[in-house]
């Protein structure tokens, strides 16, 4: 019992019990109860074998009690208390039944829920080094391997309360030969011991095969036109045979073990049977009636022990998919929190943003991709950030808009210096409008909506106007209605590039960052777009990662970064005499 205690299903079986204490406790009254009551049914066979047998069974119980009733009635009166006895059990069976599998269901579906929030309130960097098919395996085939861990730990903890019941029946009836059973019993569960460390290690390394194969699927769907491309085909096919053969010659192993395991407990009890029923037949000289009722008894002990030892080991297969939640948990403590359900009134007008001496860092553990940067973003303005490919410009726009963490230097915003957590302040009012942006698979007007839940219709068009969208989006089947498809690939590069752009416009940040979003728009939608955005700094300060001139043309600030570093500044010339 103190291994199990200690064990890591200890942590999935205190979880459960937090989740709902009264429903916990109300399965083990039921199943206390129900136990107690096939207990009896099973002691009113003695009497009535012992009538059956020698024809005074009933007779002599009778007398003891004090009852002077033909024999044809007490039979037939025991006989009905039996099956009112077994009806009164199998309906409190019914009732746990339900109970648990209400639990069960309950307690995994808020599993689920709680383990998307977790992930959810991650932040960017953290998730940046995340493999993303691990995490979708995580927050299904985990969840889900954990909900038969639950169901596995109600079979070990329903068979742990039943035995007792049984036990004190079996002592009752001849304490040597209900001893000698338990001796031959456990002595069949010590060898299947070697069968629980095999179901543990098989449960570590299901994860990690699972997850594998997971991401091997997810890859050759997200990457088709690539492989193709490099005519990878038997390359990936390959590679996928490979992770599912190592997967299911795993679970092929482990169920083997399994039964292997069932049948050493079910061949080891009926011979432990036989030879207790032996020994009491030839040397114990046991009454006929006690060695059937005890032989029922066994044969009902037998089954809960194989289930006990079978939950068992099944727990400690789906212990580890538990372990991996929980970690994800304990990742969650320090990670940030989600914005509130009811957002902050609204400050109007842009933003104003000093950066002096910052360093940024794209993983917690990395290097410094900025290095001590000073900028200011003046309220209303238009910064151009360019430079050479991997000088720094996309990490800082992240930083910028609150999705990278500040390693170092201080920020004012809107003349306030900020304190930690600085990168929540500034996601506040910033947004990111990526280069390389990734669309929902639902409605073009859904996805817009991601920004503003509560826009209106002509708020959509207004905000695919200024991004250049709304011819396009005038000219798709269903208009604003389209199914976009898997991550938007039904759209063209461009289209999927404009359409990020009116998300960001419709959420009319204070300080909108634009990371290269016009490298795949034609020179005319490039100027329209261009136009419509600088009509928005009124109310917005942008800052503009770009290579293209059209853009550093209308820029008021030009800074160019290598190496993570301002290395040149400029101002645009006003065009006034």
């Amino acid at each position: 019992m103190s291994r199990f205690l200690s064990h890591p299903v200890r942590a999935m079986v205190m979880d459960v019990y937090r989740y709902n204490p009264v429903r916990v406790r109300h399965a083990l009254i039921l199943t206390v109860l129900a136990s107690l009551a096939e207990g009896v049914g099973l002691a009113l066979l003695l009497p009535v074998l012992g009538a059956v047998l020698d024809g005074d069974g009933i007779a002599v119980h009778a007398a003891r009690l004090g009852l002077s009733l033909p024999p044809a009635l007490l039979t037939s009166g025991v006989l009905a208390i039996y099956a009112l006895v077994i009806a009164a059990a199998a309906a409190l069976v019914w009732r746990r039944s339900t109970l648990l599998s209400a639990l069960r269901h309950d307690f995994i579906a808020d599993l689920s829920k709680r383990t998307h929030r977790a992930v959810l309130s991650q932040p960017p960097d953290w998730m940046s080094a995340q493999r993303r098919a691990d995490l979708t395996y995580l927050l299904t085939t985990d969840v889900a391997r954990t909900g038969q861990g639950v169901q596995f730990v109600f079979m070990v903890a329903t068979a742990l309360l039943q035995l007792p019941a049984l036990t004190a029946l079996a002592l009752a009836i001849s304490p040597a030969m209900a001893l000698g059973a338990g001796a031959i019993m456990a002595a069949v569960v010590m060898l299947s011991r070697p069968f629980d460390r095999r179901a543990r290690q098989a449960g570590q390394e299901m994860g990690r095969y699972g997850s594998g194969l997971f991401a091997r699927a997810d890859e050759s769907v997200a990457h088709l036109t690539l492989i193709k491309t490099h005519k990878a085909e038997r390359r990936r096919i390959a590679q996928f045979d490979t992770a599912t053969d190592d997967i299911h010659h795993l679970m092929h192993g482990l169920q083997a073990g399994q039964a292997s395991a069932r049948a050493i407990t079910q061949g080891g009890g009926a011979i432990g049977v036989t030879v207790v029923v032996w020994a009491a037949l030839v040397i114990g000289e046991a009454s006929l009636e006690s060695i059937a009722v005890l032989v029922l008894v066994m044969a009902r002990m037998l089954p809960l022990v194989g289930t006990l030892h079978q939950g068992w080991r099944s727990a400690l297969t789906s212990a580890p998919a538990y372990t991996r939640i929980q970690t994800l948990f304990e990742e969650q403590d320090r990670g940030e929190p989600l914005p509130p359900a009811a957002p902050a009134p609204r400050i109007s007008g842009p933003a104003a943003l000093r950066l002096e001496g910052v360093s940024v860092a794209r993983r917690p553990d990395g290097p410094a991709i900025i290095r001590d940067l000073d900028l200011t973003l003046e309220p209303g303005t238009l910064t151009a950030i360019t430079g050479p490919s991997g000088a720094g410009k996309t990490t800082l726009g992240l930083a910028v808009a609150g999705l990278l963490p500040l390693s170092g230097g201080r920020v004012w915003h809107d003349g306030a210096l900020l304190r930690a957590p600085r990168a929540l302040t500034l996601r506040r009012d910033s947004v990111l409008s990526p280069q390389d942006p990734a669309l929902f698979h639902d409605t073009l007007a859904a996805n817009l909506r991601l920004a503003r839940p509560d826009a209106p219709e002509d708020a959509l068009w207004d905000a695919l106007s200024i991004a250049g969208a709304a011819d396009f989006a005038e000219g798709l089947p269903d208009r604003l209605d389209t199914m976009v498809g898997d991550r938007g690939m039904r759209l063209s590069g461009g289209e999927r590039q404009r359409i990020a752009l009116a998300q960001a416009v419709l959420a009319a940040p204070r300080l909108l960052v634009l990371d290269e979003v016009t490298s795949a728009l034609d020179a005319e939608t490039e100027a329209r777009v261009i136009a419509a955005l600088l009509g928005l700094r009124r109310h917005t300060t942008m800052l503009f990662i770009t290579h293209r001139q059209s853009v550093l043309d209308h820029a008021d600030q030009t800074v160019f970064i290598d190496y993570g570093q301002a290395v040149q500044r400029g101002e645009r010339v006003s065009d006034a005499p």
